[in-house]
């Protein structure tokens, strides 16, 4: 048959030969899996994941003549291979390389089948023999261990074939991917920034001393540490020098930061790329605007192969659960890092067993170090009664003491459940104040609260506005406080965990403790004023989110009738309240566990779900939307710019709101799953309906 080729010519008009493909992908993936004693493994399923290809119906495909034949199957034939070799999880991670992981139930039947074909059975037994040994490794002890490392072994044969197939079709690609910072460098920048820093006051001499006992504990032994730090305690840079020197102490490669809000993250990433430089942070997360990402950011982005990448929660677990190889390929690059977990009390309750589970075997089996941070920690450490994290280590000293430093509001409480406002005495109140927020449960009460307000100075602030324009009124918002003009806004929980804001005072409606204090910290954020206000209502006539919300703020309603105002900048307050909500949730509400026990690949995907995906994006005609309407209804299909554009300017619609307003008029389909909405866009308020509640879409 001649030469056997693995990939058709290059822009060179060169083919690439199998057996150069299948032994660049073998150093690769051996390199990869080395660093989680798996090297000999990630070999054979490097040389192995692309013998199918040596078969003449394969071959024949890739001529220039056939260039429309559908390619045959070619991964059953190293799945196979392995699988004779008693090797299954080389079998699992080479069955999946092209299309994802699958069930191992559904894998015996494709199994089965191909060892009826000859010609594939035949290239499978082929020098079965031969090869080196290929040991797993000892930590392999139990169902979760073994599922989790097909996983990360799958991570490792995928992003090595991306790669050599890279290097064939797009040479100058494959030279973007080069690295031009090391983490050493990137600490002499932050330690040079701090340097800089001014420490006048006593809230700077405070986040210094915090700052500065984060490097000392870098040198701990890796594990488990919190950062508990109350809002405007600097935890941004903290925890970025806590994490560079801890990875230079051991060795590690990288620093991975986790938050999880896009908003968040654009404000964090613009305070690293300050201290770094534009081209040193690599963004991962949809919100990214593609006209300014650069050419090694969207590289990076697909592999996580940088010193320091910045993403979303969402990205990162749901990845540690997914199947598709597009989605998998950097899991690899997670061992041997450090991740900062920011605003960690954010992960849903129904997943807090899974989420801890793959947490704790990313500590002891992979090299990582996590940090735990947020002004309000969730009790994560293991108790007799909760399977949490294993010895969670303190970097700040003193939490308590830090909570005091940092005392900068005095919050007004309810005297009793019987004590309510109504929407038109909080409006009073407000109006009342040059500059005030206040953060509700739901967005029909945000509606209701911001038309009661004095047209003058307000603001509302909700996911019936489309993102872009969430985000040009937040900078509006901001230059009238900073010019000290009236502001008063009404908005929901999305602007509570961690956003730059900061209001004199603030009112928040009786819901969840976390999200109280979230709100807390939206209010005499930098310490202009001498004290801040924060005044907690329950609304006579206000909604609560169903679900998780609500019994959150159940919890938080049997803690109130003892609850003092000085509690609230107690951080073990929030221990308590957290072991209180865990003890009466569902914490693997979706049986994540035991579909990872039973190698139920596709079935974890779909079960581990942060943000579930039930909603449909709905195109408004506000800034750039008017044009991309147009855009959409011309164009084929939507490319990833494209998609990127249009969830900027669009409004998500759980699917029974959708059906309402498409039977009312108020919204077409243009393409398959998008549509545009031919209703009322408030330039105040955003998306408007009629006949239904704006609490039908998502929050």
């Amino acid at each position: 048959m001649g030469e056997t080729w693995a990939h058709s010519p290059n822009a060179a008009g060169r083919p690439q030969p199998l057996s150069g493909h299948l032994n660049n992908v073998a150093g690769l993936a051996a390199g990869f899996a080395g660093k989680f004693a798996a090297s000999e493994l990630g070999r054979l399923a490097g040389r192995w994941h692309d013998i199918g290809k040596n078969s003449a119906e394969w071959q024949d495909s890739i001529r220039p003549d056939d260039r429309g034949t559908d390619r045959p199957d070619h991964r059953a034939a190293g799945a196979l291979r392995a699988f004779l070799r008693g090797l299954d999880p080389v079998g699992l991670a080479i069955a999946g390389h092209h299309g994802g992981l699958r069930d191992f139930a559904t894998l015996k039947g494709y199994l089965q089948k191909a060892r009826k074909d000859e010609q594939t059975l035949r290239i499978a037994q082929q020098s079965i023999g031969v090869g080196a040994s290929a040991p797993r490794p000892d930590f392999l002890t139990d169902e979760l261990e073994t599922e989790f490392f097909i996983r990360m072994l799958f991570s490792a044969l995928t992003d090595a074939d991306f790669l050599d197939t890279e290097q064939h079709f797009r040479e100058d690609s494959s030279h973007t991917r080069d690295v031009a910072f090391s983490l050493e460098e990137l600490f002499e920048s932050l330690l040079a920034s701090q340097d800089g820093l001014s420490c006048d006051g006593p809230l700077d001499a405070a986040r210094n001393a915090v700052y500065r006992a984060a490097l000392e504990a870098a040198a701990s032994p890796q594990g488990f540490f919190s950062l508990t730090v109350p809002t405007g305690g600097g935890k941004t840079r903290t925890a970025m020098a806590f994490a560079l020197k801890h990875a230079l102490r051991h060795g590690l490669d990288r620093v991975i930061v986790v938050i999880p809000y896009t908003s968040i993250i654009e404000q964090n990433a613009a305070v690293y790329r300050c201290i770094f430089g534009d081209k040193a942070v690599v963004e991962h997360h949809v919100n990214l605007d593609l006209d300014e990402e650069t050419e090694f950011n969207k590289l990076a982005a697909e592999n996580w192969d940088a010193p320091v990448v910045v993403t979303t929660s969402v990205q990162f677990f749901e990845s540690l659960h997914a199947r598709k190889p597009s989605r998998c390929r950097k899991l690899h690059n997670i061992a041997r890092s450090v991740v900062v977990l920011d605003e960690v009390q954010t992960l849903p309750e129904g997943l807090i067993t899974p989420t801890l589970a793959a947490m704790r075997e990313l500590v002891e089996n992979y090299g990582v170090s996590f940090v735990l941070s947020t002004a309000t920690q969730p009790a994560f450490r293991e108790r007799p009664d909760f399977p949490g994290l294993g010895d969670v280590r303190e970097i700040a000293p003193d939490a308590a003491g830090l909570f005091r430093d940092f005392k900068r509001v005095i919050y007004e409480l309810p005297s009793g459940v019987d004590e309510t406002r109504t929407w038109e005495e909080v409006a009073e109140e407000m109006a009342a104040q040059p500059q005030a927020l206040c953060v509700v449960n739901t967005k029909k009460d945000a509606l209701r609260l911001f038309e009661l307000l004095p047209a003058a100075g307000r603001y509302h602030l909700s996911t019936n506005m489309c993102p872009a324009h969430r985000k040009q009124r937040m900078k509006e918002i901001k230059f009238r406080l900073q010019e000290r003009k009236i502001c008063r806004l009404v908005s929901t929980q999305l602007i509570e965990a961690g956003v730059d804001i900061d209001f004199p005072t603030v009112f928040r409606a009786f819901g969840p403790l976390d999200s109280i204090v979230q709100a807390a910290g939206r209010c005499n954020r930098e310490g202009r004023h001498k004290t801040g206000r924060v005044v907690v209502f329950r609304p006579k006539d206000g909604g609560m989110p169903p679900g998780e919300y609500r019994r959150a703020a159940s919890v938080t309603e049997t803690m109130a009738r003892d609850l003092i105002p000085d509690r609230l900048h107690d951080p073990e307050l929030y221990e308590e309240y957290f072991r209180r909500l865990y003890g009466v949730s569902n914490l693997d509400a979706e049986s994540v566990l035991e579909k990872r026990r039973a190698l139920q690949f596709e079935k974890t995907a779909e079960a581990y779900r942060l943000i579930p995906d039930h909603t449909t994006p709905v195109l408004v005609d506000w800034g750039e939307g008017q044009e991309l309407m147009a855009e959409v209804a011309r164009i084929e299909r939507l490319d990833r710019r494209m998609f990127r554009r249009v969830q900027k300017f669009a409004v998500a619609l759980y699917p029974h709101a959708l059906e309402r307003a498409r039977q009312a008029g108020l919204c077409r389909e243009v393409r398959d799953g998008l549509y545009v909405w031919d209703g009322c866009y408030s330039e105040e308020t955003g998306l408007r309906t009629k006949g239904y509640s704006p609490d039908d879409m998502v929050l």
